[in-house]
């Protein structure tokens, strides 16, 4: 667990005004899930370079729809302006075609239950990216340590960021860090879950 919060909070507020500053950005986007992670990551940007400079973007991809309404909980908490992009008609579309031309050219008869759940992140990534060079942002990373160490990510997916606040801070200390900051309890005890499946 972390000692002294404050100063800790503090350093990594620091480390962001730095980076964004040195990077020449004119602020951040990030990846609002409505889960623990993103909340304390959108937390620390808008403490660090203030919430005008702070883009959340909630990305539904044949979603629980309760995610999303967590999602809105916490950019009200902390008045962060919000996007709401649905991916599901994208998602579902990109993966018709991947198995039609699988079918037709005797590949697959179906497409990898992995090849399907690795997709989201990546389609959420590429529309972070997008959002983030059009703005001159810069996309932050939502991360933990833990996450990072038994390899829980998506390459070029969620694992893609220009930089991650979190990524050297385990899950414990991530919601310490978010109760500290004010996160909302129901995303604090809410249950860890990927979005991922259907």
């Amino acid at each position: 667990m972390i000692k002294n919060i404050e100063e800790e909070i503090n350093n990594i507020t620091e480390w962001i005004r730095e980076y964004v500053k040195k990077s020449h950005a004119n602020g951040v986007v990030i990846g609002n899930s409505g889960g623990k992670d993103s909340a304390v990551v959108i937390a620390l940007a808008a403490k660090a370079i203030g919430k005008e400079n702070v883009l959340a973007i909630g990305m539904p991809c044949v979603s629980n729809s309760e995610d999303l309404e967590d999602a809105k909980l916490v950019t009200n908490a902390f008045n962060i302006k919000m996007l709401d992009i649905n991916l599901t008609n994208t998602y579902l579309e990109m993966e018709k075609v991947i198995q039609e031309k699988l079918n037709v050219n005797n590949i697959a008869e179906e497409i990898s239950v992995e090849g399907k759940i690795n997709m989201k992140p990546r389609l959420r990534m590429i529309t972070l990216y997008s959002i983030a060079q059009t703005m001159n942002y810069l996309v932050m990373g939502t991360g933990n340590k833990c996450e990072i160490y038994v390899g829980y990510t998506t390459k070029w997916g969620d694992s893609a960021s220009d930089l991650n606040p979190i990524a050297n801070y385990t899950v414990e200390e991530v919601l310490q860090i978010g109760k500290y900051l004010g996160v909302p309890d129901k995303i604090i005890n809410k249950a860890p879950n990927d979005g991922l499946r259907r």
